[in-house]
């Protein structure tokens, strides 16, 4: 799991990931989030919170979250009640 540019002993980029000179940042508002260019290859795709790992994205190139760690290992958590064990798993993205 990627911590963040914050974490000053880890490489950014994360060691392996090449990034391009675009980025689609996708909320996921269901009226909005299939406009998203996920055909384009030449358009880093960079999801919201627990997006990737309840699998609506057609392409994923980062995870940001961006609540604090409390709120998204809740148990309650509406959107994804495993989204903390998908969070220890390795993914072929920084998350």
């Amino acid at each position: 799991m990627w911590l963040g540019a914050g974490v000053s002993s880890l490489p950014w980029p994360p060691t392996g990931i090449t990034l391009k000179k675009t980025v689609a940042i996708v909320g996921s508002h269901t009226r909005t989030r299939f406009e998203v260019p996920w055909e384009n290859r030449d358009i880093d795709v960079w999801v919201f919170n627990e997006s990737a790992s309840i699998g609506w994205p057609k392409r994923v190139n980062a995870v940001l979250q961006m609540h604090a760690e409390p709120v998204w290992k809740n148990p309650m958590n509406r959107n994804d009640p495993k989204y903390p064990q998908w969070m220890k798993q390795d993914h072929p993205y920084p998350v």
